[in-house]
């Protein structure tokens, strides 16, 4: 077994005593998603330590936050996770600060509507009007990325599968990391390394994803990018720790998208847990994953 640094040691006890439990219980998704909004005293505290967005603005109705120097050359659109039911720009603003502090490109982080309230395919429709607001606001495609951690992840190859079902242009380049590729559930290391997950619980996988995809077969391709026809993608960039339930969720569709011609690499990190990169600023590992997802982003944009 690969030795990992303390700092990731402590990060996978924060994500198995503190996240899973809330994860587990309905009630602690409620607490989660007033958490990741910045609500209640303790989350009002906290959000002192947090960093600022250097720019809020509004697309209709969605709320987004620019990182990142306005002067930058591109454009990267972040999808947060949080199964389709939690999180929000404020929740993953470390690590979107993270990725464009050397970057040449800034990033776009949105609020999309989430689930059980907004099922699919609210989130899809969102990131599809914050990718053609971009489109209409002075960036080319080219100079385009997008990226999402875990149902991020999934919503950012869903997205992929829109813009090229609708015949519009593709953006240069996209990332996951810890992608949920699959709401079906069926890959084996959702039961086999159930154990060694530090944030999921592979029994209430099914449970959470039913909220999204509501009457929507969990098997159609834009809820679980991984039925879809995976020809014509652009350049793609998958993390995944070996510590989580959706290693196959990652691997799988890594493999599919090479078998289909397409361009990707996928880069596996040893005993790492599920979004281990939301440890960047402590995490040595962590930090090695974001700064790849930033020399990746900054070959592709043109």
């Amino acid at each position: 077994m690969k030795k990992i640094s303390f700092q990731a040691r402590f990060l996978k006890r924060i994500f198995r005593h503190f996240i899973k439990p809330m994860l587990e219980n309905a009630g602690g998704i409620e607490d989660i998603k007033s958490a990741s909004r910045g609500e209640g005293p303790l989350s009002r505290y906290l959000s002192r330590f947090m960093p600022k967005p250097d720019e809020k603005v509004m697309i209709d109705h969605i709320y987004a936050e620019w990182h990142g120097k306005s002067d930058a050359k591109g454009a990267l659109l972040y999808l947060h996770g949080g199964a389709f039911v939690v999180g929000s720009p404020k929740s993953h603003r470390g690590l979107v600060k993270n990725i464009t502090k050397f970057a040449s490109f800034r990033a776009l982080s949105i609020d999309y509507r989430l689930a059980p309230e907004h099922q699919f395919p609210a989130a899809l429709e969102d990131a599809e009007k914050a990718y053609d607001w971009l489109l209409e606001n002075g960036y080319s495609p080219e100079n385009i990325a997008v990226a999402g951690d875990s149902a991020g992840g999934c919503l950012t190859l869903a997205l992929l599968l829109k813009l090229k079902e609708v015949e519009k242009p593709l953006p240069s380049c996209a990332v996951t990391m810890s992608p949920w590729t699959d709401l079906t559930g069926s890959g084996a290391s959702v039961r086999l390394r159930n154990h060694i997950d530090d944030m999921l619980d592979g029994t209430k996988l099914n449970e959470t994803a039913a909220l999204y995809h509501g009457e929507t077969p969990a098997t159609h391709p834009l809820v679980s990018p991984l039925f879809g026809d995976l020809e014509n993608l652009p350049p793609l960039l998958i993390q995944v720790g070996t510590d989580e339930i959706l290693w196959d969720d990652a691997c799988s569709f890594a493999e599919k998208a090479k078998m289909a011609g397409n361009e990707c690499t996928l880069e596996v990190y040893e005993n790492m847990p599920h979004v281990f990169q939301l440890g960047a600023d402590f995490v040595p590992e962590a930090k090695v994953a974001v700064k790849k997802i930033t020399e990746f982003v900054n070959t592709k944009i043109k």
